[in-house]
């Protein structure tokens, strides 16, 4: 599951430096994808705010935090991106120092993303209170879940879920983005 979550991640992070370089499904510039990319974002601020229940003294600080966070493990992504790309590229050209590198990199991706979240821990405690900060990892695990599971019906042309022996019930928060709630 964390890998499910990590893909995610990364794929709602790393997409504006991939846009630059490819077309959006959804349109056909870059412009498109920005559009789609800060409409997500805003979801995700307004789910944000009803998941952990933040006042108006909370938002700007929060937020603030929250984008930096997800920027900067975007670009931290990017990068290993950008080098495990390089190397399927060179193909058999590639040396035995070129993967070992390449697998460092990989490897030291997830102690970047601690570190960064770490980073926004310390700054998070600034703004929310002890419960909001427990319930924040888990609101961000339901928002990315619910992204996921759009996706994943989009991918199928829309097709029913299998139950997988948990009842869910799904609340529409937003056009085009469903939440499910698992009890």
């Amino acid at each position: 599951m964390k890998v499910f979550k990590v893909f995610l991640l990364t794929l709602l992070i790393g997409m504006p430096a991939m846009a630059a370089e490819t077309e959006f499904p959804g349109g056909d510039d870059k412009a498109d994808f920005e559009k789609w990319f800060q409409e997500v974002r805003e979801f995700k601020h307004r789910f944000m705010v009803r998941e952990l229940n933040l006042n108006e003294n909370q938002k700007e600080d929060f937020f603030r935090i929250l984008d930096r966070m997800e920027d900067e493990m975007g670009e931290a992504n990017r990068n290993a991106r950008r080098l495990e790309d390089e190397i399927r590229k060179k193909g058999d050209n590639a040396t035995a120092e070129d993967y070992e590198k390449a697998a460092y990199v990989l490897f030291e991706q997830k102690q970047k993303e601690g570190e960064i979240e770490q980073k926004a821990y310390n700054e998070f405690k600034k703004v929310l209170t002890p419960e909001q900060l427990f319930k924040f990892k888990g609101a961000d695990w339901k928002f990315n879940r619910g992204l996921m599971d759009k996706h994943r019906r989009l991918k199928a042309g829309n097709a029913p879920k299998h139950d997988q022996g948990r009842r869910r019930d799904k609340k529409q928060t937003a056009p085009g983005i469903e939440v499910l709630n698992q009890e």
